[in-house]
């Protein structure tokens, strides 16, 4: 077969490195994850230039890929857990917190990439709380795409769900963040989502029933 795509990148020996530093760490990413190589390789190396020397670790769950991306795995040393089909967000990330070994848990989608360096500063050491961040669009910078969820009564009365559920700031500017209400906030997305391995362990974890959505919703709520 041709070579995979990835070995050439001149930050794949430098990500091989880092992974292989993982040693103790003090916060665990957990991403769950198919095919789509491409992003999680964005994903990584944005990570991996931000992340600024603290301790943490990249746990993979995988719900079916095909054998490149595992190559892909093996190749840069990322653990990596297999799930069955169908997907169920809740169940993997079940899976993921309990194989963590960190006191922290990130759980982070794989299109997402790191902007702000040495964020884990602002996470490490928060030990009753849950924790969003700002996600800003990838088509702008200066566009907010989500801080927070904001849950409230429908505004139809007769729709088969009594509630709504919206992103706070979406849309909205990136210089209007300091005059958002964000302590409106009822949850926030699993999309990038921490708290410690103790406050999800005392949650009980994801309700598996919410199989792919409002499980963060449910999580913030009983949190």
């Amino acid at each position: 077969e041709a070579e995979p795509v990835w070995a050439a990148l001149p930050t794949i020996d430098r990500l091989r490195a880092w992974i292989a530093s993982w040693k103790s760490p003090a916060l665990s990413i957990l991403i769950p994850s198919q095919d789509r190589v491409d992003l999680l390789l964005s994903c990584l190396s944005s990570l991996e230039e931000t992340s600024m020397g603290y301790y943490v670790e990249f746990i993979i769950g995988d719900s079916g890929s095909n054998h490149r991306t595992f190559d892909f795995y093996k190749d840069l040393g990322l653990p990596v857990i297999k799930f069955g089909q169908p997907f169920n967000f809740s169940v993997v990330c079940n899976g993921l917190a309990a194989a963590s070994r960190g006191k922290y848990l990130l759980f982070l989608n794989n299109d997402t990439k790191a902007l702000t360096k040495g964020w884990p500063a602002s996470l490490i050491g928060r030990e009753g709380e849950v924790v969003g961040c700002v996600l800003i669009h990838a088509n702008s910078t200066e566009m907010i795409h989500h801080a927070g969820l904001d849950i409230g009564p429908h505004p139809d009365p007769g729709n088969i769900v009594p509630f709504y559920s919206g992103h706070v700031g979406y849309r909205r500017p990136l210089s209007a963040l300091d005059h958002l209400d964000t302590g409106s906030a009822i949850a926030q997305t699993g999309a990038f989502l921490f708290m410690s391995k103790r406050v999800f362990d005392k949650l009980g974890g994801f309700d598996v029933a919410y199989r792919l959505d409002l499980q963060d919703a449910d999580l913030g709520i009983r949190a």
